[in-house]
Order: structure tokens, then C-alpha cells, then sequence
């Protein structure tokens, strides 16, 4: 609940910071959001240990659905370089509950021992966004991103075993990494709907945590 009312918080902010420009033109400030699906590529033997080594079970998890606010800037380099408009940067809030996984052991000593894992993830980051413009083409950009920040990794586990339940939790704050492809298609001159393909990898404690993400939303430029 804290991490939504953080991200709800950061949204307003931006909102009243920003405002409506079509591709290249305008201040080159924008603001947005939308939803998104993370396909897991983890593997948290790590963060089930114990599990492992007396149970033999360690859950895969699934992807999950989650959402995001942004805000943009176009980095500001002379109108004579040759790269002038085509840089921006962006500070991203992206939050993917329910990373949920299930497993039962198959081991004869332990048969029937079950493990329920459930992993919340919360990145805020800050990336360099790289928009070229394709010929006298103005309403679509394709582009890549590069960046980095803070992921926040709350992981929750019930082990159930004749009869028993024992649950347990664990929060990690650790550096990110991020790389992206993707594109914006002006609708109107200050909405433009917005496809990104992003992964995305923890450090530290939470190497682990490994996705690509999938979003789409609206950004609205100024």
C-alpha cells in the first residue's frame, strides 16, 4: 500500500509539472502512464534456501501484471548539433505485484510439503532515451533506452507440511539495471500511445530478480 500511495504521490507531481509537443517540436516535456505484464526469467533458489536443502521444493514463479508512471524531459544540446531533439531522459516508477509460484515436494521423506512464494517488485529508475526521427515521418519514433536505479524486492513464503504452516518475509533495497526498445505514435499533437520492451535485472540480493517487461500507455507533451 506504502509503494502505491508513492507512486499515486509521484504521478500528481508530475502531472502538475507537466503539461501537452509532437515528435521534436514543443518544450519537450512530457508526463505518462499505463499498464504492463513482466515475463519472470528468475530463478530464486537463492531466496528459498532453506526450502530446497530440507523440502526439495522451489517454486518457478509467474509473470505478473503491473503499472507505471513517467516523466520526460528532452535533454537540452544546441539546436545546431546534428543530435539536437533526439535525447531524452526519464525517471520511471513501475510497480509489478504478485510474482506467485507453487511447488509440492516430490522427495519420499518429505512428500506432501508444500511451498507458496510471493514476490512484489517496485523499480524507480532514470534512463537516457534515444528517439531518432525516421525521414519527414512526424507522428511515429521508434527508440532505445539505457538506464538504472533502485529495486525494491518484498518476498513472502508459506510452507505447509502435516499440518504445519510457517510463513515468512524478506524486503531487499538494491541498484537495477534496464534496457528497452520501443516506440511513440502521436495520436494528436500533445497524446501520443506509447509500446515499450524492457529488461530489467536486480544487483546484490536481488540478482535474481530478472524480467522483461511489456507496457503501453499515453503520454501527454508540452
Amino acid at each position: 500500500m506504502k509503494k502505491i500511495l508513492v507512486l499515486a504521490s509521484a504521478l500528481l507531481i508530475l502531472t502538475v509539472a507537466a503539461g501537452a509537443a509532437y515528435a521534436g517540436d514543443g518544450l519537450g516535456v512530457y508526463f505518462g502512464a499505463g499498464g504492463s505484464y513482466a515475463f519472470e526469467c528468475m530463478d530464486i533458489d537463492e531466496y528459498n534456501g532453506y526450502y530446497v536443502r530440507e523440502y526439495g521444493v522451489s517454486p518457478e514463479v509467474d509473470g505478473t501484471y503491473g503499472f507505471y508512471a513517467l516523466f520526460g524531459a528532452r535533454i537540452p544540446i544546441p539546436e545546431k548539433a546534428r543530435i539536437a531533439r533526439l535525447f531524452f531522459f526519464e525517471l520511471e516508477g513501475n510497480y509489478l505485484p504478485g510474482f506467485e509460484g507453487s511447488e509440492e515436494s516430490l522427495l519420499a521423506a518429505t512428500k506432501g510439503a508444500k511451498l507458496d512464494v510471493e514476490l512484489d517488485v517496485t523499480t524507480i529508475t532514470g534512463a537516457i532515451k534515444f528517439a531518432p526521427k525516421i525521414g519527414d515521418i512526424e507522428v511515429f519514433r521508434p527508440y532505445a533506452s539505457l538506464g538504472g536505479g533502485l529495486m525494491i524486492g518484498e518476498i513472502s513464503t508459506t510452507a505447509s507440511y502435516k499440518g504445519k504452516t510457517v510463513t515468512g518475509g524478506n524486503t531487499e533495497h538494491d541498484p537495477c539495471f534496464k534496457a528497452g526498445l520501443g516506440f511513440d505514435y502521436y495520436l494528436t499533437e500533445s497524446i501520443s500511445l506509447n509500446m515499450e520492451a524492457t529488461y530489467v535485472t536486480g544487483f546484490h540480493d536481488l540478482d535474481e530478480v530478472k524480467y522483461v517487461n511489456g507496457s503501453a500507455g499515453l503520454a501527454f507533451h508540452m
